[in-house]
C-alpha cells in the first residue's frame, strides 16, 4: 500500500498528538519517584471533627496550656497571616483553653484525637490532612517550609472552603 503526501501527513499529525498522550500514561503507571517533598506528615484519618466549612490550623498540646501551646498558637497566627488572600479560607483552633486567648482562636471541645503536640491541618470537611511536629517549625526556616506547603494545599483545593 503506497500512501500519497496527504494520508503522509495526516498520519504524522495523529502521531504527533497521540505520541504525548502515551507517553504521559506510560509514565505516569511506570514511574514513581524514589522520595516525596512533604515537610509534613500526611494523615489518613476520615472525619474527625465536625465540619465548618472552613480548613483549620489547630495547636495541640495534650499537656494544656504550655509554653509549647502558646508557641504553637504564635505559630497558627504567622502561618494563617503569611497565605495572604487565602488567609480567610483558614481558621485557628486550639485545644487547651489558655488565657489570653487569641479573639479569632475557636477551642476545640473533643480533642483526644491529637495525642501528639503540635500543628493539625483540618479540610472543611472535617478530615485531619496534615501533621507538623513542634520541632519541625520551632525556627522560621520550618515554619516557612510548613506554610509554602499549607499554601500548596489550599491552592490545589480552591474548591473546598
Amino acid at each position: 500500500m503506497v500512501l500519497n503526501r496527504g494520508q503522509k501527513t495526516l498520519l504524522t499529525l495523529f502521531g504527533m498528538t497521540l505520541l504525548p498522550i502515551v507517553a504521559a500514561q506510560i509514565l505516569f503507571h511506570a514511574w514513581r519517584p524514589d522520595t516525596t517533598y512533604s515537610y509534613g506528615t500526611l494523615l489518613a484519618q476520615p472525619a474527625a471533627v465536625p465540619a465548618t466549612g472552613h480548613w483549620r490550623l489547630v495547636a495541640a498540646d495534650p499537656q494544656g496550656c504550655t509554653a509549647r501551646q502558646r508557641d504553637l498558637l504564635f505559630a497558627t497566627r504567622q502561618m494563617r497571616l503569611a497565605q495572604g488572600q487565602e488567609a480567610q479560607r483558614i481558621q485557628r483552633a486550639s485545644t487547651a483553653n489558655c488565657a489570653n486567648l487569641d479573639s479569632d482562636v475557636a477551642l476545640l471541645q473533643s480533642h483526644n484525637m491529637f495525642r501528639q503536640a503540635g500543628l493539625y491541618l483540618i479540610d472543611p470537611q472535617g478530615n485531619l490532612v496534615m501533621h507538623y511536629q513542634p520541632e519541625k517549625i520551632a525556627d522560621n526556616d520550618g515554619r516557612k517550609k510548613a506554610m509554602a506547603e499549607i499554601g500548596r494545599v489550599l491552592k490545589t483545593n480552591e474548591g473546598l472552603g
